[in-house]
């Protein structure tokens, strides 16, 4: 039987002696004590305290795109990725804007969105001064002041600055793809937005299709 000197060694022995906090087992103090642990990354200097959290993080060093979706074949990194693009293609768009009715399907997607109803413009070009209403308005505002033209197509000379400026370059010029039918007219076209804005013109000048 432990002696009441002997009893109390044993219970500073499960205390953790970075942060003071008393575990039940020696196994429990073990678990604990990798909280306190950093992981570096290599890459960019980041810290992380599990090698789960550090594993997850190095998958944005990679070019490895694993996860795709089977519905437009677009790759991503990683699976949580690939899973909250999926909600594109689904009907269900809970966010509605009060101001203009427009409907998101992702949360931040909305959130950004509200922010166009502002005049606030926080986000600042360091190159020109120019201002903006979100981050992606700044971040593609930069490419302008980019000379390089780093996506080039496999198919001829063309290059572009922007991956999905070359992407609908290939489908236009080379794939004649235009999957997106209007159904007041004949016409189609290469992407949903460029479609969507085509009918609201056609439903503006009173076009429609004929029965």
């Amino acid at each position: 039987m432990l002696s009441p000197l002997s009893s109390g060694s044993a219970r500073r022995k499960l205390t953790c002696t970075i942060c003071n906090r008393k575990c039940s087992s020696s196994l429990n103090l073990q678990e604990h004590r990798k909280i306190h642990e950093v992981l570096d990354c290599h890459a960019c200097d980041k810290k992380f305290i599990s090698t789960n959290q550090l594993k997850r993080h190095m998958i944005t060093h990679s070019e490895k795109r694993p996860y795709t979706c089977e519905i437009c074949s677009r790759s991503f990194k990683r699976l949580d990725q690939v899973t909250a693009h999926k909600i594109i293609h689904s009907e269900d768009k809970p966010y509605k804007c009060k101001l203009c009715g427009k409907e998101f399907a992702h949360r931040n997607v909305y959130k950004n969105h509200k922010k166009t109803h502002s005049e606030e413009r926080p986000f600042q070009c360091d190159e020109c001064k120019a201002l903006f209403r979100t981050p992606f308005s700044l971040q593609r505002h930069l490419l302008i002041h980019n000379s390089e033209r780093t996506f080039k197509c496999d198919q001829c000379d063309a290059t572009f600055k922007r991956k999905d400026t070359l992407n609908v370059h290939i489908q236009v010029v080379h794939d004649g793809h235009k999957k997106y039918k209007c159904d007041l007219c004949e016409k189609a076209f290469v992407t949903p937005s460029v479609l969507k804005s085509h009918k609201k013109v056609t439903r503006g000048r009173g076009g429609g299709r004929v029965f």
